[in-house]
């Protein structure tokens, strides 16, 4: 079997060599002309009329590596391409004779057909570069080569608006997507930003509910105590003068009742029951007037040898500047002469203090306070002494102009020589502060803290740049408020 199948292959090869030698001769220059013309024309037709620009760019560089030739090797000549054209012809020829005639031989190659196509291949791209660089002027080429640097030129430019385009579009999708995240997170953070307001919400209702439920248990303690009913008298004077105010609205808002009036014409008012309500607990009495700032306290439920109670309501007349401070002190029969004072910062070191009547020597503080009687408004210190009276007031002042440093609001018994610090406690006396019409704090002497003394501090007032803080002292003290301290 071996032996057949070699005595095959020799006869193929021996056919193959007797082909190409008739071949060779019996193609005559003329016949080669001719095959290659009409090799060429075959394959123009049969070749598709658009090329590929990156194969035309090949062709049209210099450097390019030619077909058969190596990295460094020059250009063919059109001689040698010429003469390749021949050579891959008669192989090409060459190929088909040999699977023409092997059948006739007894021999089945199935490679014949590959070397056909293979050959046939190389044959035609050597006849189209012969034909491309030889039979082309170089005006021609150049043509070539500029519609090709034109066709890249647009495939860039089409390359670029796609890339601008599809740029574009990937930011269009992202700034979609970030929107619609941010949606999402704001529809999540509003959904939850609710949740969080309906569970206050829900904690809200349910804490007033259980003060409400407290609140009603407590009033209902409240209404099986003993109830103490007194009436109230008073007396409205205007702040600045000391005169009777008559059609002053007056209420008591006590804690199962509210009663209300007006003041007469000489300013007195009645309200029968006025003070209502279990021992100690309070009830709070406002006074107001059209013009006028309004003004409250509170008052204790008190069990007394008598059935009523008598009240003073001082007001001041309403203002424009709200800057201003205005200090305003009533008090009872007894002691019959209190001096509501002022210790105003003129430097970073003095103070002038104004009321009625200057401190004594031994509270002068050494002559850091320097005694400025009634003030002045218009100039420094700034401050006014308004009015000033003997048994229930009132002792008003306002600081029309803030300096920087601490503003002392304190009240002397004057009549110390005759009445003893616990009478003085007991004076009722009750010390109001106002910015501008808005009553800022009230407090009461017989709140205060400390052992009674002649001397009650009462506020200080802390000022920087017409910028001031509050804050009460409500004390009794052996001296006078020190300047420096806050």
């Amino acid at each position: 079997m071996r032996a057949r199948c070699a005595i095959g292959l020799f006869l193929v090869g021996l056919t193959i060599v007797l082909a190409t030698a008739k071949y060779e001769e019996a193609l005559s220059a003329p016949l080669l002309e001719a095959v290659e013309t009409e090799a060429v024309a075959e394959y123009a037709a049969e070749e598709e009329q658009t090329e590929d620009a990156g194969e035309i760019s090949d062709l049209l560089q210099t450097e390019a590596k030619p077909y058969g030739l190596n990295v460094g090797q020059t250009r063919k000549s059109c001689g040698q391409r010429k003469q390749e054209v021949v050579e891959l012809l008669r192989a090409f020829g060459a190929a088909k004779l040999l699977a023409k005639e092997s059948p006739h031989f007894g021999v089945q190659d199935r490679t014949t057909t590959q070397l056909i196509s293979t050959w046939e291949g190389k044959y035609k791209t050597a006849v189209a570069e012969h034909a491309f660089y030889c039979t082309q002027t170089d005006a021609e080429l150049e043509e070539i080569a500029a519609a090709v640097r034109i066709k890249q030129k647009l495939a860039v430019e089409v390359a670029t608006k796609a890339g601008v385009a599809a740029a574009k579009a990937a930011i269009k999708k992202k700034r979609k997507m970030a929107e619609q995240l941010h949606k999402k997170h704001v529809e999540k953070n509003t959904k939850e930003v609710g949740e969080k307001k309906r569970r206050r919400q829900w904690a809200q209702d349910q804490t007033d509910k259980i003060a409400s439920e407290a609140n009603q248990k407590n009033l209902a303690r409240l209404r099986k105590l003993p109830q103490i009913t007194r009436h109230l008298y008073g007396k409205v004077l205007d702040a600045t003068t000391g005169q009777a105010l008559s059609g002053c609205k007056i209420k008591t808002s006590c804690l199962f009742k509210t009663t209300s009036t007006s003041s007469r014409k000489s300013g007195m008012f009645t309200l029968s029951d006025g003070i209502t309500g279990p021992a100690g607990r309070q009830c709070d009495l406002f006074i107001s007037k059209e013009g006028y700032a309004p003004s409250s306290y509170p008052i204790t439920v008190i069990k007394s040898e008598t059935d009523s109670e008598f009240r003073f309501g001082m007001l001041f007349p309403e203002v424009t500047d709200n800057k201003k401070y205005r200090f305003v002190l009533q008090y009872g029969a007894n002691p019959d002469n209190l001096d509501a004072h002022v210790l105003v910062p003129t430097g970073k070191t003095s103070w002038v203090d104004l009321a009625e009547a200057a401190l004594s020597d031994d509270n002068s503080a050494q002559g850091q306070i320097k005694y400025g009687h009634l003030g002045s408004g218009a100039a420094s210190p700034f401050t006014t002494v308004d009015h000033t009276a003997r048994r229930f007031g009132p002792e008003a002042i306002t600081v029309h102009q803030t300096n920087d440093g601490s503003y002392h609001f304190f009240v002397v018994n004057a009549a110390q020589s005759y009445t003893t610090p616990l009478q003085f406690r007991k004076s009722k006396a009750r010390a109001f502060l106002y910015q501008g019409n808005q009553l800022l704090k009230t407090v009461a002497i017989n709140s205060a803290a400390g052992d009674a003394t002649q001397i009650w501090d009462v506020f200080v007032l802390n000022c920087m740049k017409a910028v001031c803080s509050l804050k009460t002292r409500n004390e009794f003290v052996g001296k006078p408020p020190m300047p420096n301290k806050p």
